[in-house]
């Protein structure tokens, strides 16, 4: 009888050891799962963060290059109206200057008339 009952204890003691193991690897696949979706769940949002900053630096160069352009063409513009006007001045003093030919032309032929 002992040794039916320690042969029951043994298989009674072995079954409970087996149920232990078995819950802990159970619990442990659900914790290497929960691991799992956590870590996927980081990386996505790492990735959002990542594509956010990257399209954030974009816009931010982009609108450095625009700002860069609009000053490049004001200055260009700036430079044309300088350039015009100078035009401008010379064209006044070329006729100025004609005007004074003329008249001293005209001075010197009514002069030998």
């Amino acid at each position: 009888m002992c040794l039916y009952y320690s042969s029951f204890s043994v298989i009674f003691l072995s079954a409970t050891i087996e149920k232990q193991v078995n819950t802990t690897i159970v619990q442990w696949q659900n914790d290497q799962q929960e691991l799992l979706k956590k870590d996927q769940l980081l990386r996505e949002d790492l990735l959002q963060s990542d594509l956010l900053q990257r399209d954030d630096l974009l816009q931010s160069v982009v609108l450095q290059k625009e700002d860069l352009l609009q000053s490049d063409l004001l200055q260009r513009d700036e430079l044309l109206q300088e350039r015009d006007q100078l035009h401008e001045k010379q064209r006044e003093q070329l006729q100025k200057d004609e005007d004074k030919i003329l008249n001293r032309l005209s001075l010197l032929a009514s002069d030998n008339l």
